[in-house]
């Protein structure tokens, strides 16, 4: 029996109803270095070559020379075999030498040099003696706050309750060599003194401060008026009718908290407080109409000042199983990208801003099969949309899968030597 091609999907030596068609079948060379070259060159992994085995002339140009090998007995080809017309491109091993990616780490002299972009932000961020007082007046004056001050002491305050503040903050201030204020508090609910579970008493930025006095304001609320209060309304609605009980927008603010903590604990409160029932609240849910992307952002950023409209887009994946569901009159499931299609993947696109301001989820689309272009689309059109509503994007991070690796890379990059730096999608000159 004559010897059969050993290349994938090529059938030489394995018909003999046409001699027309029949190709010289040249055998492996006997040196072992030799041997291996044709072996590594095949699209197909051979476990082991025996004498039997060998290759057909179609895998070889045409004007290959050949030369007896083999003891001298058998024709043979000068080099390894390079045509497979049978066999995809992508199963064809490539022997074109690759650069490899850099992974040599930048040492700490060279990185000491490039600047870092965040230290700007920090050096705005810091609290300057010299813009302090002026500052302080147009924040807190902005945010309706009642302050008295001298030359090193502040108390910030709200309304008094009686002729004690509802909450009050003491500031020292001192100056130090560089011409930096660094700030030492004491901070007060009534007469009872609060700390901040993550703030030091000492502070030399203006985002610690603002939280400071965000974390002192929330405080304010009185607890115990408000639980005495709750238990009396729900009394009330226990002792009437079923048919008959009104509950107020607040019980149903309350009842969606406790119901987003866990189900299985507004389950059980609902067996002891008079509370909205599961099927109550999806109707409120479904029949709830949401505002427009750009109302909602405005009336995000209106409230942020200069400083904390600067923000970062953080785009992230979710895969998820393909399903519909029917929900308040709508189906969920269809993807986006690719209509009539179900959704295998989630595109979350987060934002993030600066000086410890706002944090939130801007969309979600559900994608079929996920691609660099159009995630681009949406990325730049979210962009746009958020810069019209006061905000300013800075930057863009992600994973380093592929899809996003031809995603960053759509962006224009006017200096190649600084690839992280692209032009703005909504204002090419940023």
């Amino acid at each position: 029996m004559g010897r059969k091609c050993s290349v994938y999907g090529c059938t030489s030596g394995y018909s003999s109803e046409d001699p027309a068609k029949k190709v010289s079948i040249f055998k492996f060379p006997d040196d072992p270095e030799e041997c291996r070259q044709w072996v590594t060159c095949l699209p197909n992994k051979l476990q082991n070559v025996t004498k039997y085995m060998g290759i057909c002339a179609l895998h070889w140009p045409a004007d290959t020379p050949l030369v007896r090998k083999n003891r001298g007995r058998y024709p043979c080809p000068t080099m390894p075999p390079s045509i497979f017309p049978n066999v995809p491109p992508s199963c064809v091993p490539s022997h074109t030498a690759c650069t490899p990616r850099s992974t040599k780490k930048t040492l700490i002299n060279a990185r000491n040099i490039e600047v870092d972009e965040m230290e700007a932000f920090k050096e705005q961020d810091l609290l300057k003696s010299d813009s302090f007082n002026v500052h302080f007046d147009e924040l807190f004056s902005h945010m309706g706050f009642v302050f008295f001050k001298d030359e090193n002491c502040i108390l910030l305050s709200s309304e008094r309750s009686g002729a004690v503040y509802t909450f009050s903050v003491y500031i020292a201030k001192e100056i130090n060599d560089n011409n930096n204020v660094t700030v030492r508090y004491e901070a007060y609910h009534g007469i009872k003194r609060i700390f901040h579970p993550s703030l030091k008493s000492v502070l030399c930025y203006w985002s610690q401060l603002e939280e400071l006095v965000r974390f002192v304001k929330n405080c304010s609320t009185d607890e115990e008026d408000f639980r005495l209060k709750f238990i009396c309304e729900a009394i009330k609605k226990y002792n009437s009718p079923k048919n008959s009980k009104i509950y107020t927008i607040d019980d149903f603010i309350l009842a969606f908290s406790w119901y987003a903590k866990s189900r299985a604990l507004y389950t059980d409160l609902r067996q002891h407080l008079q509370l909205p029932s599961l099927s109550t609240l999806r109707k409120i849910t479904s029949i709830a109409k949401s505002v427009d992307d750009i109302t909602l952002f405005k009336s995000i950023f209106e409230q942020l000042d200069d400083r904390s409209r600067g923000c970062v887009l953080i785009i992230d994946e979710i895969y998820v199983k393909a399903s519909l569901t029917y929900r308040g009159g709508n189906v969920f499931g269809y993807a986006q990208d690719v209509p009539g299609k179900l959704a295998t993947t989630l595109l979350c696109i987060m934002i993030k801003c600066f000086f410890g301001s706002k944090t939130f989820l801007v969309k979600i689309l559900p994608c079929h099969a996920l691609t660099s272009k159009f995630q681009y689309t949406t990325v730049c059109d979210v962009i746009s949309s958020l810069e019209e509503c006061g905000a300013q994007v800075v930057a863009l991070i992600c994973d380093n899968n592929r899809v996003n690796q031809r995603f960053l890379s759509s962006f224009n990059s006017p200096d190649k030597t600084c690839p992280w730096i692209v032009d703005h999608p909504a204002h090419p000159e940023r």
